[in-house]
Parts: structure tokens; sequence; C-alpha cells
């Protein structure tokens, strides 16, 4: 997976579409210098963020399945997961039929309004239907949700960083930022964000240039006038 048309074909195929954006809003403008943390921080961030569109699936719960998600408790792995553990990082098991998201309500975190302690993180709940069956819908949070992992991998982060980003200028230390021909696909622009104006390539303005080049002409003028006038005397 070392060429740039493999690694385009690779995340084409398994790169979930309705994540792509998402990730190339968090890469946008990214001050993280290196890649290979970049794409740790990318692959913590969204491991247990969905968005409408996906395809998930439901991990397997120790009570009876007919109770309300919302009631259950943390999912856990089947136990013969850990009886017959795999090396392959995109081995998961399919627990269920696959679902679509919907709708997804995120919920900020509650705090206590003295110490400001955080007493229930922030979460999100989704609206998921059957992919078969589009009649049955059910809710759920994101412990219960997980892809199927050949696509999300931090390989197949790194192959779309490598596609879709570029340095935003040629300044030492400028952030990462999402080429050209992508922006209008993720919704983005090249407006910089304040704090990173540092990084900006310093612009010439047309006025000024032209400004410049006016006066050069001219001093060139009087030196030559200057000089002609000299040879007169002689």
């Amino acid at each position: 997976l070392d060429s740039e048309e493999t690694q385009f074909k690779y995340v084409e195929e398994r790169f979930p579409l309705k994540l792509r954006e998402p990730v190339a809003r968090f890469l946008h403008f990214n001050g993280i210098k290196r890649l290979d943390v970049l794409v740790e921080k990318v692959y913590s961030r969204f491991k247990n963020d969905f968005f409408p569109g996906e395809t998930v699936y439901l991990r397997k719960t120790s009570k009876d399945s007919s109770e309300p998600l919302s009631n259950q408790a943390t999912p856990q792995p089947d136990e013969a997961l850990f009886k017959n553990p795999r090396k392959d990082e995109s081995t998961q098991p399919q627990y269920q039929k696959p679902y679509i998201i919907k709708e997804k309500a995120h919920f900020n975190a509650t705090k206590d309004p003295d110490t400001e302690e955080i007493i229930m993180p922030a979460y999100s709940k989704y609206m998921l239907m059957e992919e078969n069956h589009g009649h049955k819908s059910l809710i759920a949070d994101q412990s219960q949700l997980y892809r199927d992992r050949s696509t999300f991998t931090k390989h197949l982060i790194k192959c779309f960083c490598k596609i879709t980003l570029k340095r935003a200028s040629s300044k030492m230390g400028a952030p990462w930022a999402v080429k050209e021909e992508y922006l209008p696909m993720y919704g983005l622009t090249m407006d910089w964000p304040p704090e990173m104006l540092k990084y900006k390539e310093d612009e010439v303005l047309p006025d000024l240039a032209r400004n410049k080049r006016s006066r050069s002409s001219e001093d060139g003028d009087d030196i030559v006038q200057e000089e002609d006038d000299n040879m007169d005397d002689l």
C-alpha cells in the first residue's frame, strides 16, 4: 500500500463515507506536527463517535435483548474473544445484524455548579434502523455500538491523511490543511484560524508590488538622466 493510487483505492473501498467529513474537519488546520501522533489522535477521537448514515453493529449484552437498550448495562465483548484472541487488528465479531444511524443526539457533560467537577461525562445517543428492514428502529448509546473494524484502522486513517492533507504553508511549524481539491467535498475553506495566522505565507499586495517596481524604474531613469547631464558638462 505504498503508491498513492493504491492508497486512494483502499480508502475509497474501506473508509466510511459519512465519517470522512468529520475527520477532515478535525484534520484541517490541525497543529499536531507528526503524522503518526495525528493518526493516534484521530483514532482516539472517533473510535467511539458515530455519525448519521454510518453502518454500525450492536454489542452483545448479558441481559435480555428484549429490555430497552437505554436500560441495559454496558455491553461486554463475547468471552470467546478472550479465550481465542487474535492478533489481527481488523478482527471484530459481528454479534448482530447491521444497522444504519438515522439520527444522533449529543448531550453535554453535567458539572457540579460549585466545584465544576464533572458529574456525568458528555455522551451521545443514536436512533438506528435495520439495514435491510427500514421499518424497525431502536435507540442506543455509543457504548453499545461498534463499526466493522476493517473500516476503521490506524493504517486506513494514515492513508486518508496522506491523500487528503498538505502543509498549509512553507513556514516551519505550519499546520496541516486539507488539499484544495477536497475543500468543497467537505464544506471547508482556506480561511485561517486567528491562532494560526503566524504560519500563513507573507503576501505581497499587488498594488504594493507595482509601486515598488514603479519606484525602481523612476530611480533608474533619474540615474540615467544624471549621467547624461554629466556627459553634457564635459
